[in-house]
């Protein structure tokens, strides 16, 4: 049996992607960093966004957003995702350092 610890609204948030939390208005620069954070944004990409990424390297991922469809992600979407992974790269380089975006 599961038995959730938090609230049903918090507990949503945990089990939520963590870009669409972001996107919705959880701030990413003022929530506390997980090391967990890095596989967990590496999932959501690679599961919805799959022909926009090119491998590299043993572990390395370019993101190359513009290859994905407007119906998938809208443009003011796609902005807004390259600008959180450009900042944990920047802020995070240990956790990010398999990211790369083009």
């Amino acid at each position: 049996m599961l038995r959730l610890v938090e609230s049903m609204a918090e507990s949503r948030l945990v089990l939520s992607p963590l870009l669409d939390r972001f996107y919705s208005g959880q701030d990413y620069r003022t929530r506390p960093v997980k090391v967990s954070d890095s596989g967990r944004i590496r999932n959501e990409l690679q599961t919805w966004c799959s022909q926009a990424l090119e491998y590299f390297d043993e572990d390395g991922i370019r993101v190359h957003l513009d290859r994905v469809d407007d119906a998938v992600l809208p443009p003011e979407k796609r902005a807004f995702i390259r600008e959180v992974l450009l900042w944990y790269k920047a802020n995070h380089p240990i956790w990010f350092h398999w990211l790369e975006v083009g």
